[in-house]
């Protein structure tokens, strides 16, 4: 037996009015999400300028037609609508009201509308945070309560409901993009001649500091019934710190496998010509969560000079050690 969670609306909306945002795009500078989807932003979270794109150029005056037409055949002046925009972050807890504008002024709504900055210039707080990323939210809303007729059933009545509803989500580079280990079963350790009691192994095919190979180079193998424990136990506070632990061992084989790579090469301590690859990645996940932050060209060599200590920092920005003492005191 299966069960599916829906959000049920007992409302009567113009097909045009509901669907409306259907079509609109968030552009995060060169990044370009459509509604329902997510993009990962790699490199300046902070620096890019999010848009948002209602329809193409060429469908723009028929979108604010079937808005405005849809609100009226669904009941409502359009007087009664606004185009909100929201963006959203769990890592602040914050939700930032980014944009705000009748649909009755709909003639001088922008295609598209920039939504990174407050009224004053400053950039507002879900786009600065590039540890988690964020989720902007785009509506057609009622501004206000709206009598409700006995000859009108199912019509939306209270300020904030929303007619059409759009998402979007921006993802943020973390561990858990570079971090994904596959089951190790004993078919798969017989094919890489690995001992029973391996609980982890980073298979490395390619250079690792090659901008063309792709994350997917280096696949992290972690015993089967290992992960299948992890995952039944995911809540509790063992599981969060074997998590962060086996997290750490993968980012540590890497920098190992860098170092060894390119002991005596100078030339390879450039982060702007390795960003790209997975050793670049990894850099910038460690320089950039480390507090303070740190130069990425200075963790690029710390891994190829003192693989040791890059390994120290991986620790670090795991929060490999917290993890270790609630997992401990939780047992007693």
């Amino acid at each position: 037996m299966s069960s599916e969670r829906r959000t049920i609306r007992p409302f009567r909306i113009d097909p045009r009015l509901e669907r409306s945002l259907e079509n609109t795009v968030l552009h995060y500078g060169d990044l370009a999400c459509e509604a329902g989807n997510s993009v990962l932003v790699t490199t300046e979270y902070a620096r890019r300028v999010p848009t948002l794109r209602w329809s193409s150029d060429d469908d723009f005056e028929g979108f604010k037609r079937d808005v405005r037409v849809g609100a009226t055949d669904s009941g409502f002046d359009p007087a009664l609508l606004t185009f909100v925009v929201t963006a959203r972050t769990g890592s602040l807890r914050t939700c930032e009201i980014v944009l705000l504008h009748p649909v009755s002024g709909c003639h001088e709504l922008s295609n598209p509308s920039r939504i990174g900055e407050r009224a004053d210039g400053t950039r507002w707080d879900a786009f600065c945070s590039d540890s988690h990323g964020a989720v902007v939210d785009a509506y057609v809303a009622l501004t206000r309560d709206v009598k409700v007729s006995q000859e009108r059933p199912l019509r939306p009545s209270r300020a904030g409901t929303w007619l059409a509803h759009a998402t979007f989500r921006l993802r943020c580079e973390s561990g858990a993009e570079l971090f994904r280990p596959l089951p190790l079963d004993d078919e798969r350790r017989q094919e890489l001649k690995l001992p029973k009691g391996t609980a982890s192994f980073t298979q490395i095919d390619d250079d690792i500091a090659d901008p063309q190979a792709g994350v997917e180079i280096a696949m992290f193998w972690v015993d089967k019934s290992l992960l299948e424990t992890i995952d039944a136990q995911a809540r509790s506070p063992q599981a969060a710190y074997l998590q962060r632990q086996l997290m750490v061992c993968f980012f540590a084989d890497v920098v190992a496998e860098y170092a060894r790579r390119y002991t005596d090469t100078d030339d390879r301590d450039n982060y702007e010509d390795l960003k790209e690859s997975l050793i670049g990645r990894i850099v910038r996940l460690l320089a950039d969560r480390s507090r303070p932050r740190r130069d990425r060209n200075d963790v690029l060599r710390l891994c190829r000079q003192d693989p040791a200590k890059a390994v120290v920092l991986a620790q670090d920005v795991c929060a490999a050690l917290p993890a270790a003492l609630k997992s401990l005191d939780a047992q007693e």
